[in-house]
């Protein structure tokens, strides 16, 4: 049964200017850890509030613009569905603050490897969570019709467990997406192995942790985007993500650094990005590039391709964000940490 359900490629192939535009949003996202490795005296995770909260700022922008050109937007259908989504908006955003914070908190506490190869391996966990969401529905599906229905279940709307982890048409991977996933983490081992970075930081279990952390909260952020993405306007969905991560982030922050100030404009203050004219640049570079662009790329493109390929996709961002470090006399490593958004 599960052979004969396993296939070769997917069905239904995405538009080629959906993977044209997920490059893309690959590419400028890749270049979010080379704008921070300049700023050297703002700690990895409020340089990751700053610019998930200036990138929230430009995506006003776009809201006002989809307000000003979709009335179902203002309709009160949108509204209530909307209402209805709050908490799975909540839970992206807090998946993606989780990744900028288990990822950051790892690079501090473990061998810098292992927390990228550790926080790479989302497409293999994805394949992995596919794979048992099919077999259990499919479980379900020979218990269901071995009872007898009592009553006819009227349509209801989704859970959230359902939209996030387990949906109700779970599908296998195809071979070709698993061979994908297995090809590009192993991609990612040889980059590692290959590379002359000093491991002066020792592994420990708890930073490995933080980085698999990062590694899972990245497949809720993914397949949440595809779920909300199929109905939500572009910015409208990308703003309401973007501003409660920042929110959850700052917050979070400023409880677990004594450093940080929600006062004053210092290179450790929750705004401190407006405190000085080359800062702002370096924050702004980051925000519109890699945060406001690359951000709704990435959101215009999960619509239609599917979330496993985009997750193999992220995978490049070492290489491509290595590139471009090494283009602005950075060294490869430092321009790896905090760059997907």
């Amino acid at each position: 049964m599960v052979f004969h359900s396993f296939r070769l490629t997917d069905d239904t192939m995405a538009p080629v200017w959906a993977y044209v535009v997920l490059a893309i949003g690959i590419a400028t996202m890749s270049s979010g850890g080379v704008w921070f490795a300049l700023l050297v005296e703002t700690p990895p995770l409020m340089q990751a509030c700053w610019r998930l909260t200036l990138t929230a700022v430009l995506q006003t922008f776009g809201v006002l613009y989809e307000l000003r050109t979709d009335p179902t937007i203002m309709g009160v259908a949108f509204q209530l569905r909307f209402i209805k989504a709050i908490p799975l908006v909540m839970t992206i955003g807090t998946a993606l603050a989780g990744y900028f914070g288990s990822w950051g908190w790892s690079v501090a506490h473990t061998s810098l490897v292992y927390s990228l190869l550790l926080v790479c391996t989302t497409p293999l966990i994805l394949v992995a969570v596919m794979s048992l969401c099919w077999l259990y529905r499919q479980t379900c599906r020979h218990e269901d019709h071995e009872r007898v229905p009592l009553f006819t279940k009227q349509n209801s709307l989704p859970s959230l467990f359902e939209i996030v982890v387990c949906p109700k048409d779970a599908k296998l991977p195809t071979l070709m997406e698993a061979i994908g996933a297995v090809v590009g983490c192993l991609g990612v081992v040889a980059l590692l192995a290959t590379s002359n970075q000093d491991n002066s930081q020792h592994a420990t279990l708890a930073g490995n942790v933080a980085a698999l952390c990062g590694a899972l909260v990245l497949v809720i952020y993914i397949e949440g985007s595809a779920t909300c993405r199929s109905w939500m306007p572009l910015f409208v969905y990308s703003l309401a993500v973007t501003a409660s991560a920042a929110l959850e982030l700052g917050v979070v922050w400023l409880l677990l650094e004594p450093s940080t100030t929600v006062w004053g404009v210092g290179p450790t203050a929750l705004f401190g990005f407006v405190g000085d004219l080359n800062r702002f640049g370096l924050v702004f570079g980051a925000a519109f590039i890699a945060g406001f662009f690359g951000h709704a790329c990435d959101n215009v493109a999960v619509v239609h391709v599917r979330p496993l390929v985009i997750s193999v996709a992220v995978l490049w961002e070492p290489l491509i964000g290595g590139v471009v470090g090494v283009q602005v006399h950075l060294t490869l490593w430092s321009s790896l940490p905090l760059s997907f958004s």
